[in-house]
Order: structure tokens, then C-alpha cells, then sequence
């Protein structure tokens, strides 16, 4: 559920009417498909050297990120609602009902190889959009008049839906009926870097083929924030200063703290980039 109990969401429809939203649920999430790429962030630059610099390039140093892109996500969102008609002096309830939204998206989640142990998924993109029809069943008044203020009410949060799955939202949360708890939506990003980073030396080791790098997660694992760490930080720094460079040699023109290197910030404004702690 979306919705913590006794809460609700208000839309305006037609002049002097209040469409009171009580109950919002995912009835199911199916994606459909999982596409797996892995990828150098100076690709573009390797591709224009000579054979022999590329075999040893690839040799010398393994893949950057690895790309999860779940595409055709296919959900439902049942929402329930009351029907209010306002005027100066009263408001009086003139119907109810529910109504149940097909939504189809993708979520393209980027796990950087090399630092699993500061913050693993460095970009992460979501959209969504209304697959089909808005027909609400409706008890008291027409559902002609509701399904318009519904589709632009749906529209706008199926907007907002990717940046919400990736990132999370202080406004909404999920609420358990049989245990009776709720919790606010942290986001992917959040939750996978947190989950990910309690086992940084497992998942190097198993992803050393892929481009992972299990020597450096025992240095930050063992280095408690120490001269281990910061001098992995001073590395990723550089190392993407480089690939900045690099890129630039060829006509590529990329940032820090944006695309494939948004996991390297200058949080501060100071103008001193360091890895993006764990969101």
C-alpha cells in the first residue's frame, strides 16, 4: 500500500468538486525483461586507438560499471476514492469508487565495479507512463465526469514515479496492514548501496571476471575511513580526471559529478571532487 492508513490525497475535478484519494495500492510489479551490459568510461577513446594499445588497455584494466536495464516493467496501481461537491457553507459526498491503472516502464540502474564498498549504483533512471485506458467503477455519480481529473491526477505522479523508485520521496510511504507499520520510500539507490556495501570483498571476488576489484574492497574494508580509504578516493579522482582527458581527445565532452562519473562529487562546492558517499 502507498498510502499510510487514515491518510489521503485530495484532486481537484470539476468546478467545486474534491476527489479524495483513501487507499492506493501496487497490485502487482512484473518486469519483463533484464538487459546486462558492461561498459569502460573511455570506451569512446579506447575505440579509436590502434589494436595493440586496445588489447592492452582491456588487459591492464577491467570493465567500470555494469548496466541493469529492466525494461517492459508491467504494474497496477488500485486507488479507491470519495467524490466531494464543495460550496461556501457545506460539503456533501456524492459518490465513490475505485479505479485500477496499468503502467508500463523501464529502470536503468548503473553499478560502478570499482567501488561497491563507497557507493555501487552511481546512476539510476526510471520512466513510467499510462499503458491503457482510466475506467473508473463508480457508485453516486457519472464516471464520464471522473475520468479526466483521474488521468491527469495519474499523469502527474507517473511523472515523478522513475525519480521515486531510484531516489525516494519524503511524501509517501508504505504502509503494511497486518503488521501495521509504516515506512518511508528510500529508493533503490539507497537501499542496494547500503545492502551492497555490507559485503564489498564477496561481491568484488565475484565480479572480479565482470571488472571487480576484491584488493581494493579489503583496503576499504579494513581501513575503517582510514589512509586506505582516502586513498582510494584520491585514485577514483584521478582516475576519472583522466578518462575526462581522454574522452576530450576525441571530441567527448564529459563532467564530473554528471553521467558515468556522478559517483565523484564536490559535495562541499569547494571545488574538491571526492566518491559520492552512500546515499
Amino acid at each position: 500500500q502507498l498510502l499510510p492508513k487514515g491518510s489521503h490525497v485530495d484532486l481537484l475535478g470539476m468546478p467545486g468538486q474534491r476527489i479524495e484519494l483513501t487507499h492506493a495500492s501496487f497490485e502487482y510489479v512484473n518486469p519483463t525483461t533484464i538487459h546486462l551490459g558492461l561498459c569502460r568510461n573511455d570506451m569512446e577513446w579506447l575505440r579509436e586507438q590502434d589494436p595493440a594499445t586496445q588489447l592492452y588497455e582491456r588487459a591492464a584494466r577491467g570493465n567500470d560499471n555494469l548496466e541493469v536495464l529492466l525494461t517492459r516493467i508491467d504494474t497496477a496501481v488500485k486507488v479507491r476514492f470519495r467524490v466531494h461537491q464543495e460550496s461556501l457553507f457545506t460539503t456533501v459526498t456524492v459518490g465513490w469508487g475505485s479505479v485500477t491503472v496499468s503502467l508500463i516502464g523501464l529502470v536503468d540502474v548503473h553499478l560502478d565495479l570499482k567501488h561497491i564498498e563507497v557507493a555501487a549504483i552511481n546512476e539510476c533512471d526510471g520512466k513510467f507512463a499510462i499503458d491503457g485506458p482510466i475506467a473508473p467503477s463508480v457508485d453516486g455519480v457519472s464516471a464520464a465526469l471522473l475520468e479526466e481529473p483521474l488521468r491527469m491526477a495519474f499523469e502527474s505522479v507517473v511523472q515523478q514515479l522513475g525519480s521515486i523508485l531510484c531516489f525516494g520521496s519524503r511524501h509517501l510511504a508504505l504502509h503494511n496492514v497486518e503488521e501495521g507499520t509504516t515506512t518511508r520510500i528510500g529508493g533503490l539507490v539507497s537501499a542496494l548501496n547500503a545492502a551492497l556495501g555490507q559485503h564489498p570483498v564477496l561481491l568484488g571476488t565475484l565480479l572480479m571476471p565482470l571488472g571487480g576489484d576484491p584488493v581494493r574492497s579489503v583496503l576499504a574494508e579494513t581501513a575503517g575511513g582510514g589512509k586506505g580509504y582516502a586513498e582510494i578516493d584520491r585514485e577514483a579522482v584521478a582516475l576519472a580526471r583522466e578518462d575526462i582527458a581522454k574522452l576530450r581527445s576525441v571530441g567527448v565532452v564529459k563532467r564530473l559529478g554528471e553521467g558515468r562519473f556522478a559517483n565523484i562529487v564536490d559535495a562541499d562546492g569547494d571545488g574538491v571532487y571526492h566518491l559520492m558517499p552512500p546515499a
